[in-house]
């Protein structure tokens, strides 16, 4: 007698009773329960969102607060844990948002530097159309604060030798004065102590002259 083989799994059938591991396979296959599976994407896909939720960790913008609220451990603390629940790779939300601050500034630069034309015009901001500007309106006092801190000028000193360190108005300045300078600044002090020290030896020997009568 020939032995029987199954048609699906291939198994030897020595019984009627062979069930098809094949079958059994699927059946359990057919039992698991879908599991969500977490997708780490590489793009934001929503701008607004991370815009969101960037604004509800003040130390990642506002450069205000006091460094030990912001320190090094608390950013990166931070942006990781927008990174997870955005389900972003690592260095996703801090790189966009980077860009997206970037493209802030630059609009409203623009939008300081827009003058109205002709007389009548009324002197109204720009109207700037990049989708995201007005919801990033709580960066505009910590950027406007920095620009403030650029534009004042630190005080050099002077390296021209000849310019007068005491200056006097020209109406009550002496003819006769001069300017004093770190050159002559020397010679007119010696020349000053001289002349004290000869005017003092001449008060002495009036003295002594007169102590005789």
């Amino acid at each position: 007698m020939d032995n029987a083989y199954c048609t699906d799994c291939g198994e030897l059938l020595d019984s009627s009773d062979h069930i098809c591991c094949l079958n059994k396979n699927e059946e359990s296959n057919n039992n698991w329960e879908p599991f969500d599976e977490i997708v780490l994407q590489s793009e934001v896909p929503n701008i607004e969102e991370l815009i969101n939720e960037v604004f509800r960790r003040p130390p990642l913008w506002n450069s205000s607060l006091p460094y030990e609220n912001r320190g090094p451990a608390t950013i990166k603390f931070l942006w990781s844990e927008i990174d997870e629940k955005l389900n972003l790779y690592p260095g996703t939300a801090c790189s966009k948002w980077r860009n997206l601050r970037d493209t802030y500034v630059r609009k409203l630069s623009e939008q300081n530097k827009y003058v109205p034309s002709g007389s009548a015009a009324e002197a109204k901001p720009k109207p700037v159309s990049w989708p995201y500007f007005e919801l990033m309106g709580f960066l505009r006092s910590t950027v406007t604060r920095r620009k403030t801190f650029s534009n004042i000028k630190p005080l050099i000193p002077s390296t021209n030798k000849n310019k007068c360190y005491l200056k006097e108005p020209l109406k009550e300045r002496d003819q006769n004065s001069t300017c004093v300078t770190p050159s002559n600044y020397r010679s007119s002090t010696y020349k000053n102590d001289t002349f004290l020290e000869k005017n003092s030896a001449s008060s002495s020997s009036i003295l002594q002259v007169i102590q005789k009568f």
